[in-house]
């Protein structure tokens, strides 16, 4: 069994040590982490933060990453034991997602709030179903805010498209 699958299977958990409290990020690529890198920078001073990730390329990018995390981990597989085993050992004063990772379990099994950042709507059945479980959604557009609020979504900001303004 791989290294990774250990980890996402929870087989192998996250050790955590710390005084401060804890914030989750989760950024699933390289392109979502790049974007998000300053508000990382500006919470880890008060936070210790875990962040998650999806795929190895990414795995591989964030090792070198360090000064932006104090734990690096691949996101649980979306069922909801793990999701839950994972906050409850980590436990998180809110889970920050980036983007468009609408992972049913996480969403919907964990207690700590939810907070998508420079996210968009699709619609349809699993967005609602999923979105369910969000505190606040932080959106790029006002078309996005009027359809996530159309999903149930009841605390919506605009702040545009993050990816534009991101530190090089």
């Amino acid at each position: 069994m791989s290294f990774c699958l250990k980890k996402r299977l929870l087989i192998e958990k996250p050790e955590i040590n710390t005084y401060k409290k804890v914030l989750w990020f989760h950024c699933a690529s390289v392109g979502e982490f790049n974007t998000i890198k300053p508000l990382l920078r500006e919470f880890r001073k008060d936070f210790y933060i875990v962040l998650t990730y999806f795929s190895p390329r990414a795995r591989d990018y964030l090792r070198g990453m360090k000064e932006f995390y104090d734990l690096l981990y691949p996101l649980p597989l979306d069922l909801p034991p793990l999701v839950r085993s994972f906050e409850k050992r980590i436990k998180p004063l809110a889970i920050v997602v980036m983007e468009r990772e609408l992972w049913l379990s996480l969403f919907r099994f964990t207690k700590s709030p939810k907070v998508l950042i420079n996210s968009y709507a699709k619609g349809g059945l699993r967005e609602c179903i999923a979105l369910k479980g969000v505190s606040l959604v932080i959106a790029k557009t006002e078309e996005h805010r009027r359809k996530f609020r159309e999903a149930g979504v009841e605390r919506v900001e605009v702040c545009g498209n993050l990816k534009m303004v991101m530190e090089k």
